[in-house]
């Protein structure tokens, strides 16, 4: 069972996308389990959408870092920008059972798959 998705995002800066899935799984764990390639700094976007939902804490900013982990010295919430919005919103439409089981309410959950 897949607990988060790793896509190229190459866009406004950042070089990977990542979308958590399993909103019962800590957040903390989560981001610990990911590994990137080792030798190249990478900067990470990762949506946590359906552990926050729609708000200032969907997004999160992480630098790698030289054992190509997430560098939890060095994350911030961001807000970015709408071409990213709905390409984040793409991949979640694309796992409906992660979705319809998420925190979210039914009008947010609408919203996305109708994107």
């Amino acid at each position: 069972m897949k607990t988060y998705l790793l896509n190229d995002l190459n866009m406004n800066g950042f070089d990977n996308l990542v979308t958590l899935l399993d909103c019962e799984i800590r957040i903390n764990d989560e981001l610990n389990s990911i590994h990137f390639p080792i030798g190249k700094k990478r900067k990470v976007l990762v949506d946590a959408l359906l552990y926050s939902g729609l708000n200032e804490h969907r997004f999160i900013e992480f630098e790698t870092n030289e054992n190509g982990k997430l560098d939890f010295n060095n994350f911030r919430y961001v807000e970015v920008a709408k071409v990213i919005i709905d390409h984040a919103n793409n991949i979640v439409k694309n796992e409906p059972n992660y979705l319809e089981n998420s925190i979210l309410p039914d009008s947010i959950i609408n919203k996305i798959k109708n994107s």
